[in-house]
């Protein structure tokens, strides 16, 4: 990462209280996935098994689960 991404990174990772050393960093950045959303765009992830976290930087989201009857819970 650059140095301009990676104090942007500092300054997000700061905004919701978290602290990390530079190992941390690398561990975190390894499996990062930056994703601009527009708004009302739909992120599916529909039966697949996640490990990981999603980090909303600016705005809301919605979170959803359908049912195997298809009912939203």
């Amino acid at each position: 990462m650059g140095e301009n991404a990676q104090s942007k990174f500092d300054l997000e990772l700061e905004k919701i209280g978290i602290t990390l050393n530079e190992q941390q960093k690398q561990q975190f950045e390894s499996g990062l996935l930056y994703k601009r959303c527009r708004a009302r765009e739909s992120l599916t992830f529909s039966g697949e098994k996640k490990d990981g976290m999603l980090i909303v930087l600016h705005g809301v989201i919605r979170v959803h689960m359908v049912s195997g009857t298809g009912r939203e819970v």
